[in-house]
């Protein structure tokens, strides 16, 4: 991503591309889902979008949680894994939601731990400069091997 960004800062964007729609549905690969039925493709940047006080940390949690233990979510089979979630606006509260849904699910902290083939939860539980700890944050996550199906962001201020 890094060497992406440096590559358009240096070169400008790619050129516009003209293909003939044969060419562009012969190669067409459908993303992988990570919720089944659900428009939240693998590798994608996908936003839930509400007022305040509608429910996207709750729902976040619960999506998170139900990816890291392979738990069905709304009904619907997951792709397990390590997930990322970025408590920017508010740590305490991403935290009791955090505390509330594994509550609810009967889990403990440690079931979020991780033990293979399972995924692990982790957390960044305060707002940060993504641009200044890019390069810091890959080498921690990618770097150390971590596959994550889904990474989390509580607004923008993350």
């Amino acid at each position: 991503m890094a060497e992406l960004l440096k590559r358009v800062e240096q070169c400008g964007p790619p050129p516009v591309r003209i293909i003939p729609a044969f060419q562009l549905l012969r190669d067409f690969k459908p993303p992988e889902s990570i919720i089944d039925g659900l428009p939240a493709p693998r590798r994608a940047v996908v936003s839930i979008t509400a007022p305040t006080g509608h429910a996207k940390t709750t729902l976040a949690s619960l999506m998170a949680m139900s990816l890291v233990r392979g738990l069905r979510f709304a009904g619907r089979d997951v792709t397990q894994g390590s997930v990322l979630m970025c408590m920017g606006e508010n740590a305490d509260d991403g935290t009791m939601h955090l505390a509330a849904t594994a509550q609810d699910l009967g889990l403990s902290p440690a079931d979020l731990s991780r033990a293979k083939p399972m995924g692990e939860l982790l957390i960044v539980p305060m707002a940060f400069d993504v641009e200044y700890e890019f390069e810091a944050l890959r080498a921690r996550l990618v770097d150390g091997g971590t596959e994550f199906v889904a990474v989390f962001v509580d607004t923008s201020a993350a």
